[in-house]
């Protein structure tokens, strides 16, 4: 968003922008960043252990203007005049219907390139914040990134109840550092029988598993990361009786011989 935008013109995009504007005015102001707790977590601007950097970058240009974030948006970061926090949106991000967009209400970011190179802090920082960008925005949208079942419904009690999870970020990158917690109740009385952790397993791919005596259950989960819930589940499954006969259902011919033979029978095998 710099000064030679023409707003007449960007408001036949309207129905695309993840912002709108007003009072826009020639001025420009040198401002700051800093990220939100959405940025945070959200695919286009998270830097994992480096999401500090944010903070500290160098300032770029900003139009004196008044933006704001559409409904069901997401702002990734807002202005900072100096030391002053505001809340005015800097970059916003949006995922409605099939449809996604990033706005940078400023200009000159290049600064966050060429003013960091003598600083190895910043290594690489520009580079993982286009590429996270450009991924997410070309990423196929799909409702379900984060998915949980149960193995069946119906366990013995010689059997474990095995749970899975899959957790990957809007840009299909596997999230590694997902906490996914279990809790299994008592159907009748509603009593928290187990809690524990599904282990991850491989990249993105968590799995644990435990074993139970006969009963009717329920179960709780919840996928979160750092602290923030992304998902909840929940459903019911049944452990009832281990049943010898059921366990291998194929017929055994050499022992209905050996019966046969044993009580004075015939055995007899169609085809």
């Amino acid at each position: 968003m710099s000064r030679t935008i023409d707003f007449d013109k960007l408001k036949f995009f309207s129905d695309v922008l993840p912002f709108r504007f007003s009072r826009v005015l020639a001025d420009e102001d040198v401002v700051n960043l800093f990220i939100t707790e959405e940025g945070r977590s959200h695919a286009v601007t998270d830097l994992k252990d480096r999401n500090h950097i944010w903070n500290i970058l160098p300032p770029i240009f900003k139009l004196r203007a008044v933006f704001n974030a559409i409904p069901g948006s997401t702002v990734l970061a807002k202005v900072r005049y100096q030391n002053v926090e505001t809340q005015e949106p800097l970059i916003i991000a949006s995922n409605l219907g099939n449809r996604k967009s990033v706005a940078i209400l400023g200009y000159g970011i290049w600064r966050w390139k060429l003013m960091t190179v003598p600083n190895k802090e910043f290594e690489g920082f520009f580079e993982t914040f286009i590429n996270n960008l450009i991924r997410w925005l070309i990423a196929p949208v799909e409702e379900e990134f984060i998915k949980f079942k149960i193995s069946k419904n119906f366990f013995s009690e010689d059997e474990t109840v095995e749970f899975s999870s899959q957790v990957y970020g809007e840009d299909y990158s596997p999230i590694n550092d997902a906490e996914v917690k279990v809790s299994i109740l008592n159907q009748e009385t509603n009593e928290v029988v187990r809690e524990f952790n599904l282990e991850q397993v491989t990249a993105g791919i968590y799995s644990g598993s435990l074993s139970l005596l006969k009963g009717d259950y329920r179960y709780e989960a919840n996928v979160s990361r750092r602290g923030k819930v992304l998902r909840d589940f929940s459903g019911r499954f049944t452990v009832g009786e281990s049943e010898v006969e059921f366990l291998n259902t194929r017929m055994d011919s050499k022992l209905l011989r050996e019966i046969a033979f044993k009580s004075g029978g015939l055995f007899f095998e169609t085809r």
